[in-house]
């Protein structure tokens, strides 16, 4: 019923924790998509989940950017188990609470027509919904090369006792300054080619990321670029 579709790289050390809700919960489908990890990711997920006696698939793609490559792992996982009828997205890091609860609403929501559901994430100082339930007929797909959000709006929200929880290790940190630099690269290179109408939010996650690389003259002026620009929710 359910695919657990996991897309890492160097997530050595937290793949197991990412892991083990579902495992423990009884998910018996799973598809990590390695997009170039260096350290041993993907031999941890290779033993974990080979030793716990699920179906799984471990495919290793080079990364293009974050909405490609997602939607190049929900399509593997659309092909790959097609009796399937939800695929669940988590980030590593991304712990789920309550996973027999989430089995329990999937089967309970099995002959629906919403396409995604919304599931509550909370951090350590902070919580909100992100859409990563997908129905798999559905055939959701990414939009943004950073930051990347599904195509289409989602409303319906999985119960609150079913959430993830993200609390960033020192190895979370360092992957995340490591994205900071690839995302500005990613996001300059979107820019620079609609530089003339520039996407709106391309602009604010400019800004931001310039913002976290603590580089703010430059986040300043993305920041004060996005003020004139219209609104748009995509």
């Amino acid at each position: 019923m359910l695919v657990t579709v996991l897309m890492i790289k160097n997530e050595e050390q937290t793949i197991g924790a990412t892991l083990k809700p579902f495992l423990d919960a009884g998910v018996s489908k799973y598809l990590i998509f390695d997009t170039g990890s260096v350290d041993n990711a993907v031999i941890v997920a290779h033993q974990l989940l080979k030793q716990a006696g699920v179906s799984y698939q471990l495919v290793q793609e080079a990364f293009i950017d974050f909405s490609v490559s997602r939607n190049r792992a929900l399509t593997l996982a659309e092909e790959m188990f097609p009796r399937s009828s939800f695929l669940i997205m988590p980030d590593a890091e991304w712990i789920l609470q309550n996973v027999s609860n989430l089995l329990f609403f999937c089967q309970q929501e099995i002959d629906s027509d919403t396409p995604l559901y919304l599931i509550k994430i909370h951090m350590e100082n902070l919580a909100f919904y992100t859409a990563r339930l997908f129905r798999r007929a559905a055939k959701i797909r990414f939009v943004g090369a950073v930051h990347e959000v599904p195509s289409v709006i989602a409303t319906a929200k999985l119960p609150e006792n079913v959430y993830f929880y993200f609390k960033s290790s020192r190895q979370g940190r360092e992957n995340s300054k490591v994205r900071w630099t690839r995302d500005l690269a990613l996001l300059l290179n979107e820019y620079q080619t609609h530089v003339e109408a520039p996407n709106p939010r391309t602009v604010f996650y400019l800004a931001q990321t310039y913002e976290c690389l603590e580089q703010l003259n430059e986040a300043c002026f993305f920041y004060a670029l996005r003020i004139t620009l219209d609104f748009f929710v995509l």
